[in-house]
């Protein structure tokens, strides 16, 4: 078979298929991850479809290419019955390239599966919204709502000003909704606001529309963190940050700044990290939040033992009357940092506090200050 182009990871998966059943003896096929591709998930289930006639199956998996290659003893992981089709999740690391292969038992001889690979880039997914199938409510199987929980969703009494809705490029290019407010791939999430303290009649991007006065002038969404992929446990090797992007539009109010805050699972709930620049929720293009880890784990929240992520506009802890308006989240994730010789006392920025510590350490080496 031969092309004039280079495939994508998908072709070649498809080609490997094809040739193997034309002309090898029966194989595992169509990977998932597929061959070649990212993995953006800390916990990554592999998937394969065995072939046919297969009696028991063995997954080798490591960073090792020469010990998958070789079926080597290392990077054995599991023997598998016959129709099994999935193995995981198995906790892979960022920045890391792996491989495996899946060997097969077929009419009494081992059949020697393709050597797979795929690569973690240097962040996990935290949320990029792109599972979800549609807005939905908490009883939706699939919906944004089933996990993300918004104002609207809350008991009676204990609403909040805020509104979660799924925004799909797919609705069509006229949707109002669709227009440059997805930052990558199809899928994003609005999240309204409402900080006035006077009721409120919103209508979704559907027409729906609702009525209630929130009984707190502050807006909150928050998701458990056992339903997303990057699971409860936020110990990782290296260094690290929060990235979150978000898109403002030129039509909403600044009085209520944009805050977020984990909880774990004992119910300690951190200091609410609030994002400096709060004028930049009214300019209409995609900014970049980095959060430090040490200012996610203030209040003794235990982050290898999380439960919820919040993200809010107002002032949690003492509320009052605010603004309201629009603003678009996408791609959340946990970013591997290599943490800089140059921030000096470890927040994750380089700034003036990283000069004094610099200027005060040479005072004291020249015998200035003690």
């Amino acid at each position: 078979m031969v092309y004039n182009r280079a495939l994508d990871s998908a072709e070649i998966t498809s080609v490997s298929a094809y040739l193997g059943a034309r002309h090898m003896p029966p194989m595992a096929y169509n990977p998932t991850p597929g061959i070649g591709a990212y993995a953006y998930d800390k916990m990554t289930t592999l998937k394969w479809t065995p072939a046919n006639g297969v009696t028991s199956q063995s997954i080798y998996f490591s960073t090792d290419y020469n010990d998958v290659a070789n079926s080597a003893p290392a990077a054995l992981k599991a023997a598998l019955a016959s129709d099994a089709a999935s193995y995981g999740p198995v906790d892979v690391k960022m920045s890391t390239k792996y491989y495996w292969r899946i060997n097969q038992i077929v009419n009494g001889s081992t059949v020697y599966g393709q050597v797979w690979n795929f690569e973690v880039p240097a962040y996990y997914r935290v949320d990029n919204f792109e599972d979800y199938i549609g807005t939905g409510n908490s009883s939706t199987a699939g919906s944004l709502r089933e996990d993300w929980k918004d104002g609207w969703s809350m008991d009676p009494g204990t609403e909040l000003g805020s509104f979660a809705v799924l925004v799909d490029k797919t609705a069509g290019a006229t949707d109002a909704n669709t227009k440059g407010e997805v930052r990558t791939l199809m899928k994003t999430l609005l999240f309204a606001f409402d900080n006035t303290g006077n009721a409120i009649d919103y209508e979704y991007p559907s027409g729906f529309t609702d009525l209630f006065t929130p009984a707190h002038p502050y807006a909150e969404i928050n998701v458990s963190l056992a339903s997303l992929p990057i699971g409860t446990n936020w110990t990782i090797q290296g260094d690290w940050t929060l990235e979150v992007y978000f898109y403002g539009l030129t039509t909403n109010g600044t009085e209520s700044p944009l805050y977020l805050l984990l909880e774990d699972a004992s119910g300690h709930i951190g200091t609410p990290v609030v994002y400096p620049t709060s004028s930049d929720i009214a300019v209409a293009e995609w900014h970049k939040w980095e959060i430090c880890p040490e200012d996610l784990a203030t209040n003794n929240v235990d982050l290898s033992n999380l439960s919820k992520i919040y993200i809010g506009f107002g002032n949690r802890n003492n509320p009052q009357i605010g603004s309201k308006g629009s603003v678009y989240f996408d791609d959340i994730r946990m970013h591997r940092e290599v943490m800089l010789t140059t921030d000096l006392n470890k927040d994750c920025r380089v700034n003036f506090q990283d000069f004094a510590i610099l200027a005060l350490d040479w005072l004291m080496h020249a015998g200035c200050a003690n």
